[in-house]
């Protein structure tokens, strides 16, 4: 269809499947963080970026939770640029822009995902009993 032209893998997915994988990988990298870390306020320190996550797995054993996780968060963001920009043909890239766009708003539905924003309206559903 488009010889030549790069085709990123997420146009040949379902929106839903998508999210659902990345939301896996984000609920480990979640249950790795230790509370004390946001006490400790380590986030704050500068990172050596990444460009691959294998070798950001490889090497995370002196990486703290929420270091991989930034560092996750980067890779994501720079993976998405470079999709956006590596499609050439312009139905393509739009293809790609929409993806994108498809896959945030998919986001916002998933209770669980680390991108969608924190509503404590949410938390109201829960009933604390004291034992």
């Amino acid at each position: 269809m488009y010889k030549g032209c790069h085709m990123p893998f997420i146009l040949g997915f379902d929106t839903r499947v998508l999210v659902e994988q990345f939301t896996l990988i984000e609920r480990d990298l979640l249950q790795q963080l230790d509370w004390k870390e946001l006490i400790d306020l380590t986030w704050d320190k500068p990172l050596d970026p990444y460009s691959s996550w294998i070798n950001l797995l490889l090497e995370s054993t002196e990486k703290t939770g929420i270091h991989i996780i930034t560092l996750r968060f980067n890779l994501m963001t720079n993976w998405i640029i470079s999709e956006v920009l590596l499609a050439k043909n312009l139905n393509v890239r739009v293809a790609t822009i929409s993806k994108f766009i498809r896959l945030a708003e998919y986001y916002d539905l998933v209770p669980c995902s680390t991108t969608r924003p924190i509503d404590f309206q949410d938390f109201e559903r829960f009933k604390f009993v004291k034992s």
